[in-house]
Parts: C-alpha cells; sequence; structure tokens
C-alpha cells in the first residue's frame, strides 16, 4: 500500500509492471490470494487512481548462455541456438483470461517479444547491429534493453500520450 499512496500522493501518470511472470504465476498462495488475483488487484488498485498501466510481459528467452555461445561459436552458429516463437510460452504463463481481464480493466499489455522477432530465420534475435542483447540466456544487457526496449515503450507511451488528447 505504501507504493499506491506514494503514486497517489506524487500524481504519478503511468506505471510500467514487469517481472519475469513465469517466476510468479506457479508460486503458492499468499493470504489466501494467488499471484494472478494479486496482479488483477493491483491493476485495478492503479486504475482506480487514474493512473494508465502498462503490463509488460517478459523478452523472449534462449537455451544458452548468448555471450559465452557467441564468443565460442559465433554469430552463424548461435543462429542455431537462438529461441524460436514456437519454443516461447508467448504469455509467459499468465492465462489467456487473465490477460483478457487486464485488458478489460484499461490497462495496456505490452508483448516485447515481436520486437526481437528475426522474421528471415523464424528466430528470435540475440544480437542487433554488432549490440549483443543479452547479457546471459534470459536477462537483457543494458545495451541490449535500450536497443530493443527503448523505441519500443517510446512509441507505446507517445501512442498513449496521443490518445489522451
Amino acid at each position: 500500500n505504501a507504493v499506491l499512496s506514494y503514486i497517489e500522493a506524487q500524481n504519478i501518470p503511468t506505471v510500467i509492471l514487469h517481472a519475469t511472470w513465469r517466476g510468479y504465476v506457479n508460486s503458492p498462495a499468499v493470504a489466501g490470494v494467488s499471484f494472478e488475483e494479486a496482479l488483477l488487484s493491483t491493476v485495478k488498485q492503479l486504475r482506480s487512481l487514474d493512473v494508465h498501466v502498462y503490463v509488460m510481459l517478459d523478452v523472449p528467452s534462449h537455451p544458452v548462455h548468448v555471450p559465452k555461445t557467441l564468443a565460442r561459436l559465433g554469430r552463424s552458429e548461435m543462429a542455431l541456438k537462438a529461441a524460436q516463437p514456437g519454443q516461447v510460452d508467448q504469455l509467459d504463463g499468465i492465462q489467456p483470461s487473465t490477460i483478457a481481464r487486464i485488458k478489460e480493466l484499461g490497462a495496456t499489455v505490452i508483448d516485447p517479444k515481436p520486437s526481437f522477432l528475426n522474421p528471415e530465420q523464424d528466430q528470435y534475435r540475440v544480437y542487433v547491429d554488432g549490440v549483443v542483447l543479452y547479457r546471459d540466456g534470459r536477462h537483457l544487457s543494458a545495451s541490449g534493453a535500450v536497443k530493443i526496449l527503448t523505441p519500443l515503450l517510446k512509441s507505446m507511451l507517445e501512442n498513449n500520450r496521443a490518445l489522451a488528447q
């Protein structure tokens, strides 16, 4: 509740919720409340404060340590190890009904996975323009986050601003 109080007191207009969702989906209920119920409750409380809420899904994860594999095998061999769309849970373990409910509450769901897709190879990119996007197999490097997520988030926030005017 302290975070919600702070958001209200500071009149923060936008909140982006992000986590490694698949790490929470199967966690035990706390005080009888499941992860998905808690997520929906958080979105509902934020929306009641007239905050625009974004729920960002996970970035694609890969079965290998990306920088080590790139260093050992090179880019052409790394392409053989990179995850493909069919190998990644597109909703990160969150039930489709929960995603629908999040949207019904007025939040925006951001899926960064398409920004990583290399359609020519039908797999997720692990480097772009010489920038290694990951610091291991699951977490983006700082430069990777800037390279991929900054344009995505900037576009979404600008679209939101334009719709609000």
